[in-house]
């Protein structure tokens, strides 16, 4: 989703300034939405064959680290004992909620739900300006939706180096990202076509009202995740 809206994003902003003019750029949503799942099971089966390729064997189930270097894998009513001589912790992340913003699937979703909307929101909110809150935002940005942030932080990207926040905060606030800090969502109130968000801000109360929300909860991110989003940012900058 990244690739694909940088693309419409240049095809619409920026290739009249190469003298490239194509009229009318259209998105198909759904032909979008087609590519990425296949572009996902693709990398899914990419994984299985490099796990086949290297002789890795996979074992599906819900693993507990026990002491003595053991691990404890339950498969349904099956439970396996493994032990290894180093073992990794790579858990990924689950979406969690709060009590002020519980999902519904349909206009207050996780970070896999703002990745599967069937059509572009009009007005979009995002609570969390951390890693996966701007790649959301940057996504349906470029697609053409007007971008809240509601940070609670007073602090962009904080993990940060203090000189590469202030650069990628510019250019997120040039692609149109309206990104407030210091916002404490307190209340959001769901109904069948939009979202009512009640946030402090400054010691007052103000509230917003968009089509969809996206909740974003990061509970350990690394500052190379950081320092990856800013590389990333500074080679669109150059190209």
């Amino acid at each position: 989703m990244l690739h694909a809206s940088q693309r419409f994003y240049e095809a619409s902003n920026d290739l009249s300034k190469h003298g490239i003019n194509t009229g009318e750029v259209k998105l198909d949503i759904p032909a979008m939405m087609e590519r990425k799942d296949k572009v996902v099971d693709q990398l899914v089966g990419g994984i299985s064959g490099l796990f086949k390729a290297n002789k890795v064997t996979p074992i599906q189930g819900h693993g507990k680290l026990l002491s003595g270097k053991k691990v404890e894998v339950t498969n349904g009513e099956s439970i396996e004992i493994i032990e290894a001589s180093n073992i990794i912790l790579a858990t990924g992340s689950k979406p969690i909620e709060i009590n002020s913003a519980t999902f519904n699937n349909n206009n207050i979703v996780d970070s896999t739900g703002a990745l599967e909307f069937s059509s572009i929101p009009k007005k979009l909110g995002v609570i969390g300006a951390g890693v996966i809150g701007l790649e959301l935002g940057s996504v349906w940005c470029r697609l053409g939706s007007e971008v809240t942030m509601l940070e609670a932080l007073p602090e962009f990207l904080p993990m940060a180096d203090k000189k590469m926040a202030k650069e990628v905060y510019k250019e997120f606030t040039k692609q149109g990202l309206d990104i407030k800090l210091g916002c404490k969502v307190t209340q959001a109130k769901a109904n069948k076509t939009n979202v009512k968000v009640e946030y402090e801000e400054n010691g007052s109360i103000n509230e917003k009202v968009f089509d969809k929300l996206i909740f974003v909860k990061e509970l350990q991110i690394l500052k190379i995740f950081y320092l990856m989003i800013v590389e990333f940012l500074l080679m669109i900058e150059v190209l």
